[in-house]
């Protein structure tokens, strides 16, 4: 074991099973055949066998397997033949969901919590599970393809103590976490952003470190590993002080995350840092603010919404709403508003419906979507319901 996170080998990953007709991974592109038009390494295979997606296409420069792709065709080889079908137990379904998550009750099991945020591949998550069964390991990732594959890791490796939010970070730690409920915090390499006009995407701001302060234990930490010393720099100018105090290491010729990037910037002879931030000092971070319930519509009396003349977008602030369309079926008298709502961290994606039910017409997220009642949702709803009635006489509405 090295220093870093409890329980990682020095070593590196263990290589992923594979077919024993596809060449072997690790063998640098000039050794193995490549499709002209691609550019990307061929795996030869009998006629005939049937292949399963590993992952997306879009995402083939991240993608570990051998692959054989044309203009037209994109063919993935998987890494174990029983492969058909990935269990999807491990993801945490927190939509639709006020306020923080009993994560006792989603891991069926109380155990202090740990989190990683951008797992990648997901090689450190799972050896991270595997070192600390006493643990129970959260992971946090934005990119799908990402997903996908640390799910099939999760069901090779057989770890029962890891599950994984598919969720923007800095959201997710400040809405999904109830205060000092997480013992480590943890992002290997995650991309520094290094132009200026991309400041706002980078991790590590002031607001990020504050909802992070929020949710560790005290004496928990946040711990940054990185091979950009800009990244290092401007992370410890956001730090709060008081808060968090810092403590920077540098290590190079070795391995100690066995990450994708690691190994990357390892074989290039970089030099890496990890930035260790330990809270200290109490911090006043507010709670999150949740809508006490949301409010939906019914209209007493018939209106007809497909007269509907509403604004295009509504905004306060930082929340922005934008009602992308309105689709009208009248047979069915249902109205569907494709609705865009970007507020905080996050961005959401819905249908606002609109139905005759009974004798009455009722206005509320439609079935079937997945949302989040936030502050923006409410005030989406709110506006579209202000806007039907004026769209003709006015009716009366009640809300609930």
């Amino acid at each position: 074991m090295t220093a870093g996170v409890p329980g990682i080998d020095a070593r590196g990953p263990t290589p992923d099973a594979r077919p024993a007709d596809c060449p072997p991974a690790h063998l640098p592109p000039a050794h193995l055949p490549t499709c002209p038009s691609a550019h990307l390494p061929i795996c030869r295979l009998p006629i005939g066998r049937m292949l399963e997606t590993s992952c997306f296409p879009g995402d083939e420069k991240d993608c570990s397997d051998a692959i054989l792709m044309n203009r037209t065709a994109l063919v993935f080889c998987i890494s174990h033949p029983s492969m058909r079908r990935i269990p999807l137990h491990p993801l945490v379904d927190y939509w639709g969901r006020p306020g923080p998550l009993d994560w006792s009750a989603v891991f069926g099991r109380s155990a202090p919590l740990v989190v990683e945020i951008g797992f990648g591949r997901g090689e450190h998550l799972v050896r991270w599970a595997q070192a600390s069964p006493d643990r129970n390991v959260v992971g946090i990732e934005v990119a799908w393809a990402s997903i996908q594959r640390t799910l099939r890791r999760i069901h090779h490796a057989g770890v029962t103590n890891v599950r994984i939010l598919y969720a923007n970070a800095e959201w997710a730690l400040y809405y999904l976490w109830p205060r000092a409920s997480v013992e480590r915090i943890v992002s290997l390499f995650p991309d520094p952003w290094p132009k200026a006009r991309h400041v706002h995407h980078r991790l590590f701001s002031r607001r990020f470190f504050l909802r992070a302060h929020r949710v560790l234990q005290e004496g928990g930490v946040l711990l940054l590993a990185t091979d950009d010393p800009g990244f290092v720099e401007w992370s410890l100018s956001e730090r709060p002080t008081p808060g968090f105090r810092s403590h920077v290491e540098t290590y190079r010729g070795e391995l100690r995350f066995g990450t994708k990037y690691e190994m990357k910037w390892y074989q290039a002879g970089r030099t890496f840092f990890v930035v260790e931030f330990r809270k200290t000092e109490p911090l006043d971070v507010p709670e999150p603010e949740w809508p006490p319930a949301m409010r939906i519509y019914h209209f007493a009396e018939p209106l007809d919404p497909s007269r509907w003349q509403g604004p295009d977008q509504w905004s306060d602030g930082d929340v922005v709403v934008v009602f992308k369309e309105f689709v009208w079926d009248p047979a069915r008298r249902v109205g569907l508003w494709k609705t865009v709502i970007r507020e905080d961290t996050i961005v959401q994606n819905l249908w606002i419906e609109v139905r005759w039910v009974g004798d009455r017409w009722r206005l509320l997220p439609s079935d079937g979507c997945k949302f989040l009642p936030t502050y923006g949702l409410q005030k989406a709803l709110d506006v579209l319901a202000e806007s039907l009635m004026a769209s003709g006489e006015r009716r009366t509405a009640s809300s609930e």
